[in-house]
């Protein structure tokens, strides 16, 4: 008998550790996406860490207002839900690590989930050559004038 009680303890402990970290993650706030782009080109690009070598992915390259971004979907038949990115569509997106990698994370709903996301590797990003930082301006040489020091 006492080996029930111990079973049923332990039971009851399980199940409301479960229950908490389900409120846990009911109370977790909505995700933002803050960062806003222009998908500007598209192409398919093989990457290895899918691991199918010799499958392309849908790639796509996105502009913001100071960066370019080449963007990889993580689905062969391409990225955004029902209605798939094409050029010209106006993107928010968030950026984040995921296992390591950084990627751009965007609202992909699907069906009926509103919420779902569509996880993109960031190939490469880098500044718009207009919001890239000038090479250090030159010195400022001194100013000439004609005048002459004051006679004694």
């Amino acid at each position: 008998m006492k080996h029930d009680q111990g079973f049923v303890r332990m039971l009851a402990f399980i199940l409301a550790m479960s229950l908490e970290l389900g409120t846990a993650a009911a109370k977790k706030p909505p995700q933002t996406y803050p960062e806003e782009g222009k998908v500007v080109g598209m192409g398919t690009k093989a990457y290895i860490g899918f691991g199918a070598p010799n499958v392309l992915f849908p790639s796509y390259r996105v502009e913001t207002d100071t960066k370019i971004l080449e963007l990889l979907c993580e689905h062969r038949k391409g990225c955004g839900g029902d209605k798939k990115l094409q050029i010209g569509d106006v993107i928010h997106f968030r950026f984040d690590q995921y296992r390591g990698t950084r990627c751009a994370f965007i609202v992909a709903p699907e069906g009926n989930n509103p919420t779902r996301e569509d996880k993109l590797i960031v190939l490469s990003e880098d500044l718009k050559p207009e919001a890239k930082p000038a090479d250090k301006p030159p010195a400022a040489e001194p100013e000439k004038s004609d005048a002459k020091p004051p006679s004694k």
